[in-house]
């Protein structure tokens, strides 16, 4: 009869792996969020009124891990961004190209380079 021989410690090997690339995979989304928030608040910014420059500074972006899954949230502080966003028909004075729905259209425009970003990005 041959002689088996034992290696110890395969489990946690595995297990370490396991943390390893679950923690590699977090890193990237995470990274992958910041990106495409940051592609569209660009493109946001085309858009968004600059009638004393109040808005488009207090723009933010924010990413949280919440329940396993990376959720990025981005927007404006100003108390008045969220009406302005709502309001149609109107125009801005200093940016032609100002107009209602600045935030959405921003990110509905950059869609292609967002979804080629996050690509690269979880690939890598």
């Amino acid at each position: 009869m041959a002689r088996r021989s034992r290696i110890r410690g395969v489990n946690n090997v595995r297990r370490g792996l396991s943390r390893f690339f679950n923690q590699e995979v977090d890193r990237r989304a995470e990274r992958a969020i910041t990106e495409l928030l940051i592609i569209g608040m660009a493109k946001a910014a085309v858009y968004t009124p600059i009638d004393k420059g109040l808005l488009i500074n207090s723009s933010f972006r924010e990413v949280r891990v919440v329940g396993g899954k990376t959720i990025g949230i981005a927007g404006y502080t100003q108390n008045y961004a969220q009406a302005l966003h709502d309001r149609e028909g109107w125009q801005g004075r200093l940016n032609p190209n100002a107009g209602p729905k600045f935030l959405e259209r921003g990110f509905e425009e950059t869609q292609s380079l967002q979804n080629a970003t996050f690509r690269r990005i979880m690939r890598t």
